[in-house]
């Protein structure tokens, strides 16, 4: 029997295997949590944790629960399953000033937005270079030109007129 999908999931892709937090790490990460929350459980911070694995990067999760862990209010590691303030890291970037207030729009590459991607820093674009093996002409365009250059010298990545 498979257990419910936890509804902070429900119409995310799964995320590619080597960007995902992994066993060790979620190890580490929970007793980082529960050193901090010293009323919550490794193991089950750990399970709670297993069935996101494959929705949201290893920095995603992290950033998530340590915010969760550090709210006073939260009596559970449960609410990470949930959507809530401890994952509005995933919905807009932190203005830079007071006339920059809008969310930033979804990564123009499609692979990267289904995740949950910002154009503003993708890390996909920026940190892993993780571009799909075509982009077209109109994707390159919406691109910083940080990202194109980045593009530009990848061999394993043709842009599409």
């Amino acid at each position: 029997m498979t257990q419910p999908q936890p509804p902070i999931t429900h119409g995310r892709t799964p995320i590619h295997p080597n960007h995902r937090l992994g066993y060790e790490r979620a190890e580490h990460l929970a007793a980082l949590t529960t050193s901090i929350r010293t009323d919550w459980t490794e193991k089950g911070t750990i399970t709670l944790i297993e069935p996101l694995n494959a929705y949201f990067t290893a920095t995603d999760l992290a950033a998530a629960l340590l915010l969760l862990a550090g709210n006073p209010k939260a009596e559970t590691p449960k609410l990470l399953h949930h959507p809530g303030p401890h994952w509005a890291h995933l919905q807009t970037h932190t203005p830079t000033n007071d006339t920059d207030k809008r969310p930033s729009p979804p990564c123009p590459i499609p692979e990267h937005a289904q995740i949950g991607k910002l154009a503003v820093n993708c890390p996909a674009c920026r940190k892993w270079q993780d571009f799909p093996p075509t982009i077209t002409a109109d994707v390159y365009q919406q691109l910083t030109p940080e990202v194109q250059h980045a593009i530009d010298r990848s061999p394993t990545t043709v842009v599409l007129d």
